[in-house]
This record gives structure tokens, sequence and C-alpha cells, in this order.
């Protein structure tokens, strides 16, 4: 086969390799737009409190391991807020409460139902006793997606069980002058719709 052949066979193959690659390209591109678009639009009929209730078991174990370290970075990286971290921190000596015998009240939503982008909060109430002192702490996960995807922790509020009393269990972490709060909760951050129907 002559050289010129050969340089011919070869342009032949780069072209069609370009070709190839650029079908995938496309392909791909075109895909991820779909894919995209779709979520965007997407709705649901329901929210998913199954998965919003493990979503938020599991980043409460999340918090509860930062605070038993005593390590300030490992709260405000799940919060985002240091100042607020440093708070809760504070508020009691964490790395000696009694975790191990922390009661749990249970998951629930403060939203009747997800906003217009489809995200809603769950949070877990966790009463945890910390020398001669019961604390109360209400740990905020935000999910997404009307409550199939895990969005991570949005916030942290704790105050002393005699304080959530006083309040005649209407405390949601919100700070006071008798609390501390880590992060911004859902229905305070102007995202999250006016909600008062507790699940159970």
């Amino acid at each position: 086969m002559s050289t010129k052949k050969k340089g011919k066979n070869t342009g032949v193959k780069i072209f069609l390799l370009f070709l190839a690659v650029l079908f995938v390209c496309v392909f791909a591109f075109t895909e991820v737009k779909t894919f995209n678009t779709r979520r965007a639009n997407e709705s649901f009929d329901q929210v998913d409190f199954h998965s919003m209730a493990e979503f938020s078991a599991k980043n409460s174990e999340k918090v509860i391991k930062a605070l038993r370290s005593g390590n300030m970075k490992k709260l405000t990286k799940l919060v985002g807020d240091e100042a607020g971290a440093e708070e809760v921190m504070r508020f009691a000596d964490w790395r000696n409460a009694n975790f191990d015998t922390a009661l749990s009240y249970g998951a629930g939503s403060l939203s009747t139902e997800a906003d217009k982008k489809g995200r809603i909060d769950v949070a877990e109430r966790i009463v945890v006793q910390a020398g001669e002192t019961k604390y109360m702490f209400y740990i905020e996960t935000l999910t997404s997606r009307w409550g199939r995807k895990n969005e991570g922790v949005s916030a942290v509020g704790v105050t002393t069980y005699s304080h959530y009393n006083e309040l005649d269990s209407s405390w949601n972490g919100e700070k006071d002058d008798e609390s501390a709060l880590a992060g911004t909760l859902f229905r305070e951050s102007g995202s999250g719709e006016e909600g008062s129907k507790q699940a159970e």
C-alpha cells in the first residue's frame, strides 16, 4: 500500500473517531440537560416522610458525634455557622454528657407541605443529661425533592429542659436568652412555609 493511500486511510480514521467523540459529547450534553429540566419541573403528590425520618436520624447522629468530640470545627462543618456552633458547644460540657441514655422524641416537620422548590424541614428533639442538668436539643434537617434528598443539617438548637417546659413544650429551636442556635431554622430563613403541624 502506498504512503499516500495509508495517509488517506489514517485521515479517514481520525475523522470517524472525531465524529464518534462528537456524538458521545452531544449525547451526554443532551442527557444532562434533559435530566436537569426534569428535575427542575418535577413534583410529587406527597412528601416522602419515611425518607425524611431516616435523614433526620442520620444527621442527628452526626451532630451528637460532633458534640461528644468537643470539636467545634466538626459542628461548624455540619451547620456552616461558626459563631452559632461555638455558642452551642459552650452551652454545656457535652464531652461529659450522657448521650448513651439520650431520649429522642422522634422526627417531625413544622411544615405542612414542601415549598415551591420542593424543600421541606424535618427535625428531631433529643433530651440529654449533662451533669445535674437536663437539656433539650432541636436538630433540624433540610430535605429537597419533596423529602427524597438529604440536604444536611440546617440548624441545631439547645436549651435546658426546664426552659422547654416553661414554654409549654412549644420550643422549636428558636434562640432566646436561655438557648443557643447554630445554623438557620428553615421557617426563619425566608424559605420555609408557615407551618404548625408537628408530625408524630
